[in-house]
């Protein structure tokens, strides 16, 4: 199982990647566009998002992704939800 600073780790390379700087680099309380990004860079960090945690993120949840910290508590939500319904009662 995917433990919550691997998600934290993953979610920042991924952001990082696409904005061309380094994990360290980024500020997680500040806006992703507040750090470069634009609304092509979103996109690509959705899909990335989605092919790395293998999830589909509705369009009205994408703004729950416009800062760092709550990209990652986004994927730390889904991947508990997702968790929780593969649980057989």
């Amino acid at each position: 199982m995917t433990q919550p600073s691997d998600t934290r780790a993953k979610v920042l390379s991924i952001i990082a990647q696409q904005l061309k700087t380094e994990p360290e680099n980024l500020q997680e309380a500040l806006s992703l566009s507040e750090q470069g990004a634009d609304e092509f860079d979103m996109i690509e960090i959705t899909m990335k998002l989605e092919d790395q945690f293998s999830l589909i993120i509705e369009d009205e949840d994408i703004d729950k992704l416009s800062t760092v910290e709550g990209a990652i508590s986004y994927i730390a939500g889904r991947k508990t939800q997702k968790l929780d319904s593969s649980v057989v009662h």
